[in-house]
């Protein structure tokens, strides 16, 4: 793809959202994008079949910037204050710093830490999911909630259950986390390290050769050149827009802080477009690197498997509650081949066809509900983001509703798949 095929593909789309400008830049976030609710479509089950539990995977809620590669927030704020200790910086430059101080003044010692946001998100999903199957959230039945070892999930799994026990008065909740726990949900972490770093470099090599941040540092530095620390112009813009895209998820804690303002919107549609291929790389189904994302889900498809199997013989169980990582939840798409955030598709076309700012936003989730009739016939529909999603390549009993069995034997075969190329490799 030429530079110039960015360019007008995204000044169109940015011409298109004219009226719902607020909306269209949140998303240029892509996975730093927070939780949009809205109405979502219902299909009722077929007669005599009531939901008894549901399967849930949720990534954490919006979170502060992480300090993964440094922090880029005090990166970015550590340059600036260099270049105008020398007088390098240009009128527009010292508003940047002030704002950037702003926003890392909020993240310092509270890094990747869940938002007020990110609270209020999880509390929310809690309360619609409370509402579409109140029959499953009855007094007495049992809920489990496990989380990864990391803060944020164990305060959206807190903040989460909370709003489930108060939206459903009379539910046995249940709370754990562990090494085993943690490994289990995110398996990318605790993989062959090897094929993880090449798609890391496949991410960067996309936005050195796309980004262009001449302009830019033009017009924060006066002079670009004697910028100690810059040796790599892109990096700059891509930490930026880092800093630019996590101000959504701080909107309680910082209000109205735009950063988004130093770029022109070319510039945001081009690195929007390398950050939703970089993370479609990292942990989506990329074409460049087909299987190899998919089989780090085996390990969360084969506790989906053994705990509905378990919920399906005990009465008691009203659903199973992971929180965890964008690492632990998108490969589940992957190895299930879910009809969007599912496809596979080259790092190109991220944005039209797989966009991390729709299926692998903050507070992204995974939810399986079943059902069961009088005759113990168990079907599932399976939610993405609260949307109806189907599994491609298998056929549904009716609507969006797949025989239990069906499923869990695709599944199965998917597992027995993924260990067979884990033994090759």
């Amino acid at each position: 793809m030429t530079k110039a095929f960015f360019r007008a593909a995204f000044l169109v789309a940015f011409a298109m959202s004219a009226g719902a400008a607020d909306v269209e830049l949140d998303r240029m976030a892509a996975s730093y994008h927070s939780y949009e609710f809205g109405d979502v479509a219902w299909t009722p089950p077929p007669d005599g079949y009531r939901p008894f539990y549901v399967s849930h995977y949720g990534r954490h809620g919006s979170r502060r910037i992480n300090a993964h590669n440094g922090l880029h927030s005090e990166w970015v704020a550590k340059l600036l204050r260099g270049a105008k200790e020398s007088g390098n910086l240009t009128p527009l430059g010292v508003e940047l710093l002030a704002d950037i101080a702003r926003l890392d003044g909020e993240i310092d010692g509270f890094q990747g830490e869940l938002t007020q946001r990110g609270v209020d998100e999880h509390r929310t999903l809690a309360r619609r999911m409370a509402a579409r199957t109140p029959q499953v959230f009855a007094p007495g039945r049992r809920v489990d909630c496990r989380a990864t070892r990391a803060p944020r999930c164990l305060l959206s799994m807190a903040n989460f259950a909370l709003a489930l026990s108060s939206a459903a008065p009379g539910l046995d909740i249940s709370y754990a986390t562990g090494e085993k726990i943690h490994v289990m949900m995110t398996a990318i972490a605790f993989a062959d390290q090897k094929p993880v770093k090449r798609r890391k470099a496949a991410g960067e090599r996309f936005y050195a050769s796309r980004v262009d941040a001449t302009r830019l540092l033009k017009a924060l530095f006066v002079d670009p050149s004697k910028v100690k620390g810059l040796d790599k112009p892109y990096e700059f813009a891509r930490r930026l827009y880092v800093c630019a895209s996590d101000c959504q998820c701080l909107s309680a804690e910082i209000g109205e802080l735009d950063l988004w303002r130093y770029f022109t919107k070319e510039e945001i549609a081009t690195i929007s477009r390398c950050q939703a291929a970089a993370d479609l790389a990292v942990i989506g189904h990329a074409k460049e690197f087909k299987g190899e994302v998919p089989r780090a889900a085996a390990t969360v498809a084969q506790d989906i498997i053994e705990r509905a199997d378990r919920a399906v013989a005990d009465p008691k169980i009203a659903a199973d509650l992971r929180f965890g990582h964008d690492s632990g939840i998108w490969p589940v798409a992957s190895f299930l081949d879910l009809v969007g955030p599912g496809t596979c598709c080259s790092m190109d076309e991220a944005w039209e066809k797989c966009p991390s700012w729709k299926y692998m936003c903050m507070a992204a989730n995974m939810q399986m509900v079943f059902f069961r009739n009088d005759a113990g016939d168990v079907l599932v529909k399976i939610l993405w983001n609260e949307r109806e999603t189907p599994v491609r390549g298998l056929n549904p009993r009716c609507g969006p509703y797949y025989a239990w069995d069906d499923l869990k034997a695709y599944m199965q075969s998917r597992i027995a798949e993924c260990q067979g190329a884990e033994k090759k490799h």
